[in-house]
């Protein structure tokens, strides 16, 4: 698991707002935890190289973040190489949902491969979709998020 954050603690430095005295100790959990930094975080956009970064971390390919974002591969590609892209709002907010999906993902599997491989296959509470295939809506995400929740109690229906 990649746990690189510096992208993560200078964008934190650009917000208008407070932030932890500590801020080299701040991970992606912790700003994930924080919503009242989040809020701040979206009027600002996701840039590039923080998106990067973010990427780096989960275990999503290029295909799934381009349709989670809403977006062809072409132009996720075309806007990765442009360190001047500012994702907005929308798809800042759909950057950082993922993000927490995986940090949990990762937390009730214990690594990247078991979450992924779950990610992928299809699966009966889902109707027989895979988990990978809900998370570019809200109500998607929020189910996938209840199902980790349920694997991690011990929770099988």
């Amino acid at each position: 698991m990649n746990t690189t954050n510096t992208e993560l603690v200078i964008f934190l430095k650009q917000l208008e707002t407070s932030y932890p005295k500590r801020l080299d100790s701040y991970d992606y959990e912790t700003f994930l935890s924080d919503h009242f930094t989040i809020v701040n975080a979206l009027e600002y956009g996701v840039n590039t190289k923080l998106f990067k970064e973010i990427k780096d971390f989960c275990v999503l390919n290029d295909l799934q973040w381009a349709t989670l974002l809403d977006i062809s591969l072409a132009t996720l590609k075309r806007y990765m190489k442009r360190e001047s892209h500012i994702f907005k709002i929308n798809q800042a907010q759909k950057i950082f949902q993922a993000m927490n999906i995986n940090i949990v993902g990762q937390n009730v599997f214990c690594d990247d491969q078991n979450f992924s491989i779950w990610l992928e296959e299809s699966n009966l509470i889902f109707d027989g979709k895979s988990p990978a295939d809900l998370l570019d809506s809200t109500f998607g995400q929020q189910l996938v998020l209840k199902e980790l929740n349920n694997i991690e109690h011990g929770i099988f229906l």
